[in-house]
This record gives C-alpha cells, structure tokens and sequence, in this order.
C-alpha cells in the first residue's frame, strides 16, 4: 500500500471535483513492485542476505525514473509511496517520465567503498532484467551518488554486452553526467522561490531561513540564498542544530562540513548557540527548509511551527496530518513535488542527450530548467487562487489532471 498520506491528499483533489474516481483509483495502482534478495560479501569475508525493492508505479507517460536509496529504513511501503511521488512529480511537470523507486535497507555511509561497489554490482545483477534507458533509469537519491550510477552503468553494459551510457543518470561528469554548478535540486527549489517570492509573503529586505538538514542539497540551497540576500540564523544536521540570530556565513558551514565534522560541540568555534538536531524546527523564521529525510514535520509538533514559509526540499519532510494545521494557521507551504523538481529535471537532461548519443550542455539544461519551474509555479498559483485550495492540492491536481488526460488519449479511459 502507499503511504495514507498521499491517500489523504489525493482524497483533496477528489473533492475539488476535479478527477475521475475510476481513473484516480487506476493511477493509484503500482505497474510493478519487484523484490530480490542480494548477497553481499563484506571484506571481512562474511556473506550478509539484503532484501530489495524496486517500485515501478506507471509507464503511462514514458519510462519510469527514481532515485535508488541505501538507508537502514528503507521500507516496501516506501519505495511504493515515493515512486508514486515521482509519478505525480513528472507530471506536474510535463516530463514523459513515470515514476519509480529502489531501496536497500543498509547504511551505505558504514560500508566502505569495495562493498558498496560489491553492492551496487550485486544490485545491477539482480535487476537486469527490469532496468533500462527504455523501461526504468536509475539515479541517486539517499546513500547514493555518482560513484554507485557509474557501477550500475558499468555492470550492466558488462551484462549487455553493449555501450548504454543513459541506462542511469546522475553519472560523473566524466561519464556524461550532467552536474549543475549549484546543485540540481538546490536550483529548482530557488528557482520555485525567485519566482513565488512576493506572492509568498517573502517581502523582507532579508528574510531570515532555517535549513534542517545541511547535508549537500541543504548546503546548496543556503549557499544559493545568503547570496541573494537570505539570512541563514539556523542550521542542523544528525549531530545537532546551531543557531546565530545575526546570521551564519554559510562558507563556513561548508568549510566545517568538507572536514568531515558534524555541527555537534561546534557551538563555540562558530559563535552559535547549539541545540538538539530537531531543535531548530520550531524556532521564528522567515522561511523554514527542510531538507534531510521524510517526516520532520507532523501533527505533534505542526503547531509548534513559526515559519512563515516552508520549502519542502525532501521528500515527505511534511506528514499530510500537518498541512492541514499549517493551512490553517496559514503558513505556506511549497509541496516537495515542486520544490524538489530540479533533480528529476537535470536527470530528464542527461538521459536525452545519452539516447542522442551527444554531450549534455550545462546551459541549455539549466535554461531548460529554470523555463519548465517557472511554468510548473505559474500554474500550481493559479489553480492555488482560482479553486481556493491549497499550493500543495494545487500541485497535485494539475499531476492527476495530466495523467487522467494522457490516459483518455492512449484509450486506457
């Protein structure tokens, strides 16, 4: 089953009277979910069994895409729910792209780099026969990146037999991967801000933000608003949160970070007031960003929240109990489908130009991508204001309204 949240969030859309319920219950549907039990030899010779799953939600629009994550908490329920996410993501978009999602419950930071290459080989072998530039293109997401797509990619066209450069995306940039100067997902969520700014209510000659989560998207995304003018007063991470009213500079928060140190017990050394990890959640802001894993933000504490603003950049950081209370408390909510939309964008990119055969081109692709954002907020706004729902049932809505439409073409209505 998919998580209930997005069941209550679908259940919005259907009350606008904007849907088919027979059409929304087939989108509802997952094409496949695949489950395989990897062996994977540690290098100190013991052989552990890890259980695996890949979501493949809907072919309708094209081929499915998703990320794949190695994370102690990986759940089929998971993977379910956010490759129907990415699903509603693509569409909301315009891209001809489904949804999809893998996982394997392991902590990829504990294993050291000959065994996650063991495991991403160990993984490729076990899916061969459901991935593939046409059927279903892998990327990174949590506990992966570049390294492991460039293991995937090289295992594969071992097993094919055959060059097949866009059989996943995220690769190295020596590979053809396509990586954006300030960060994919970290310049679609500023671009969603740029372009919604004064509707938001973020009218302050320096707004102030919290990031909760400064791992690389939270690093890129603070870094991208002190430079246009944002005040960063509250960063976390697993360790622990910092806090400096007059605003941290954020070169120093990525200098500490490239030296491997956690925010915990640096209090001193950044002239910051510490605190727990979740601490900084409740604190006043301007504009609040979550950006570490799913569920941050729930019913218990939804009314704690002081931000005016929150950018939604990791998947699921807000429960769907919790948008109610923000809604009504008014605070404004950028659902992660938009605010995280840049990463399926490059992802989008990278694999055109692999099936053209050609080098991708960092500009047209961040033209491309900063063109298709702004449309996507343009009309998420609209259908905000015109049907008097919220930004995130606006989203959703438009995802539902494309993909009942590309069904009743192909006939599957």
């Amino acid at each position: 089953m998919i998580d209930d949240g997005i069941l209550k969030r679908l259940d919005r859309v259907q009350g606008m009277g904007r849907s088919d319920d027979d059409l929304l219950d087939s989108i509802k549907a997952s094409d496949a979910l695949i489950e395989r039990r990897l062996t994977l030899r540690l290098d100190s010779g013991k052989r552990v069994q890890v259980i695996c799953w890949r979501c493949q939600h809907s072919h309708l629009l094209g081929p499915c895409k998703g990320g794949l994550r190695f994370h102690p908490d990986v759940s089929e329920e998971e993977v379910r729910s956010l490759a129907f996410k990415m699903t509603l993501k693509t569409a909301l978009l315009g891209l001809p792209l489904g949804g999809a999602k893998g996982g394997v419950p392991i902590d990829g930071s504990a294993l050291s780099v000959h065994e996650r290459e063991r495991l991403c080989r160990a993984w490729t072998r076990a899916f061969i026969s459901d991935i593939g530039p046409n059927k279903d293109i892998p990327a990174p997401d949590v506990g992966c990146g570049p390294e492991e797509m460039a293991w995937i990619r090289d295992e594969y066209e071992q097993l094919m037999g055959k060059s097949v450069p866009h059989v996943v995306t995220g690769k190295p940039s020596a590979l053809g991967g396509l990586n954006l100067r300030d960060g994919a997902t970290a310049r679609g969520g500023k671009r969603v801000l740029d372009k919604l700014r004064d509707k938001l209510g973020l009218t302050q000659e320096e707004p102030t933000v919290i990031v909760q989560g400064f791992g690389k998207v939270g690093g890129q995304i603070a870094s991208l608003l002190a430079k246009d003018g944002y005040r960063i007063i509250g960063v976390s991470d697993s360790s622990g949160s910092l806090r400096k009213s007059e605003g941290f500079d954020v070169d120093d928060l990525l200098a500490v970070k490239e030296q491997g140190k956690s925010f915990s017990g640096l209090d001193n050394e950044l002239e910051a007031e510490g605190g727990e990890p979740d601490a900084i959640l409740t604190d006043e802001c301007d504009l609040l960003v979550p950006a570490a894993l799913g569920g941050q933000i729930h019913q218990d504490n939804a009314d704690d929240i002081k931000a005016s603003v929150i950018l939604e950049l990791a998947n699921d950081a807000v429960s769907a109990d919790a948008d109610e209370v923000l809604a009504k408390r008014d605070i404004r909510l950028v659902p992660d489908i938009l605010a995280n939309a840049g990463g399926v964008l490059a992802s989008y990119h990278e694999w055109l130009a692999g099936k053209a055969g050609h080098e991708v081109v960092v500009e047209t692709a961040e033209k491309s991508l900063d063109d298709i954002i702004d449309r996507a907020a343009d009309r998420a706004w609209h259908m905000h204001k015109r049907a008097e729902v919220s930004l995130q049932t606006a989203c959703y809505a438009l995802a539902v309204e494309h993909l009942q439409q590309v069904a009743r073409c192909r006939g599957l209505a």
